[in-house]
């Protein structure tokens, strides 16, 4: 007996409906029943000790469990939803009784899935391969400045800083010439801003002024046009004179200079540069234009359950370049390399939830309109509002339907677009 012969017969499973969740892909059913056999077996072990200890994350582990269930079409996930709901409502009595046979139900279907997989590592002579997840990040090792650089096509996208202005002026220009300009920048921005607040509060001094004319050639050297231009104002009308009017227009700038920061700070990644480093700038300018124009979008998907990466993956990844992460502590360092154009977020995870990290997210410059979907198993009208007052645009309830994923990605990629023409995308 094959491997498929052998599943088809487990008694409560519905290959049909996993394969749907699977995009219809045999193989990707194949990966989530492997993740699903490991959730069965932590889950468990530990399902009985969390009930005599807190109800609420007993509810969290059934929860997951559930899920897991429902994405292979195992109909014990309703039972899992029984134990759910009267967790919900404290009912300890309820699931100190009926766990037990929900276990033993766990254990059969955990038997039956591991024959099947033993079964066709006979068959092949060797082990099943463990199903992959999509790329996650990796880990920051503290780079020192030679060993940053600055995404162009970020840059390009924000409009800020125009290094095709700076071509007109240095058709010579390599990219890695550009780049330390850019690094000369960030590292001045912190005392020009302090500068601008002097100016703008009437406590400087003549060698502050020469310095603003110093920084005028750096921002026209890197195509930063519309803050020269506020800057270069600031100087001839304070040499004229004008004090009060050169704190005015220091005041008005600030606002300026400051999202120039942030958005630089945004297109800062770690690492080397990518090859055509050492290329001229405008062989290389075509290249990020076209590469940004063909390439697929980025999402990002934060849930604590690797079948739900899963299952996000294998329905999106033809069309979309995905990213899974089962640790919310470490969003804040992923977007510090990476950009993603659309963010799914579990709204119920151990170490840091969903609403705990939208403002994490929305400090960065790049993400302050990036859409953030909501993962839930509770779509109450509470958690509804509660979610938008911190920024996310919308949620999903698990088990959720792959066509419903796909039409709500669809829906505010193109709002992004509209809304917000100049953000990154």
């Amino acid at each position: 007996m094959d491997f498929w012969e052998t599943i088809e017969q487990i008694e409560g499973l519905s290959v049909q409906t996993g394969l749907n969740k699977a995009s219809g892909q045999r193989e990707e059913y194949k990966s989530l029943l492997k993740l699903v056999n490991k959730d069965i077996e932590k889950y468990e072990k530990n399902l009985q000790k969390q009930i005599t200890i807190d109800i609420h994350l007993f509810r969290m582990a059934v929860h997951d469990i559930r899920v897991a269930l429902s994405n292979i079409g195992s109909d014990l996930a309703a039972r899992a939803l029984e134990l759910e709901n009267a967790s919900f409502k404290k009912d300890t009595a309820f699931c100190t009784s009926n766990l037990p046979a929900f276990l033993e139900a766990l254990r059969s279907l955990n038997s039956r899935i591991t024959e099947a997989f033993a079964q066709d590592g006979q068959n092949n002579g060797q082990e099943p391969e463990s199903p992959k997840l999509p790329p996650v990040f990796e880990e920051d090792t503290g780079a020192s400045d030679e060993e940053t650089h600055f995404d162009l096509t970020i840059l390009l996208k924000l409009g800020d800083v125009d290094f095709r202005r700076v071509l007109r002026g240095n058709r010579d220009m390599r990219v890695s010439d550009y780049i330390n300009l850019l690094r000369k920048f960030d590292k001045s921005t912190p005392d020009v801003y302090t500068l601008l607040i002097r100016i703008a509060d009437g406590k400087y001094n003549e060698s502050e002024i020469k310095r603003l004319e110093d920084i005028m050639g750096l921002l026209e050297d890197i195509g930063c046009v519309e803050v020269n231009s506020a800057i270069g104002e600031i100087v001839k009308v304070e040499k004229r004179g004008h004090i009060d009017y050169a704190a005015e227009c220091a005041k008005k700038i600030l606002d300026k200079y400051h999202r120039v920061q942030a958005r630089l700070l945004a297109a800062k990644k770690t690492g080397k540069p990518k090859d055509f480093a050492e290329q001229l700038l405008r062989d290389v300018l075509p290249q990020i234009e076209l590469e940004e124009e063909t390439r697929k979008l980025r999402i990002l998907a934060v849930d604590d359950m690797p079948v739900i990466i899963k299952i996000i993956s294998a329905a999106l990844k033809s069309d979309y370049q995905l990213f899974g992460m089962t640790d919310p502590t470490q969003v804040k360092d992923f977007l510090k390399k990476n950009t993603p154009d659309l963010i799914f977020l579990d709204y119920e995870m151990p170490q840091i939830n969903g609403f705990e990290l939208i403002p994490i997210i929305r400090k960065f410059e790049e993400h302050k309109h990036t859409p953030i979907i909501f993962l839930t198993a509770m779509g109450t009208v509470e958690h509804v509002a509660a979610a938008r007052r911190l920024g996310a645009c919308d949620f999903i309830v698990k088990p959720f339907e792959l066509d419903n994923l796909r039409e709500k990605i669809t829906k505010h990629l193109v709002r992004k677009k509209i809304k917000h023409p100049h953000s990154v995308i």
